[in-house]
């Protein structure tokens, strides 16, 4: 009889580490799935930081300006941006 309630006790122990274990693997595999991303969005900002280090400086400051111009534009006459053609369908 004590043999048996021991059996059982190791085997609720067994269950409960197998448990801990599946839930284990499971969390460093979404760590891993997380530093992947990390690691790709790291490397998409360096390749667009490589990309504005080529374009010239005065293209940057006239792009800027012609969005600004847009802007204070659409602001002074009350257009809005444009939209999507499903939108403008939608409404």
């Amino acid at each position: 009889m004590l043999l048996r309630i021991e059996m059982e006790h190791l085997r609720g122990k067994q269950d409960e580490a197998r448990k801990m274990k599946e839930f284990l693997l499971a969390y460093v595999e979404r760590v891993e799935r997380l530093r992947a991303n990390r690691d790709q969005w790291q490397r998409e900002a360096e390749r667009l930081s490589a990309l504005i280090a080529q374009v010239p400086h005065w293209s940057l400051f006239w792009a800027r300006c012609c969005f600004d111009v847009s802007k204070a534009w659409r602001k002074l006459t009350g257009l809005r941006p444009a939209r999507d053609v499903a939108d403008v369908r939608a409404n």
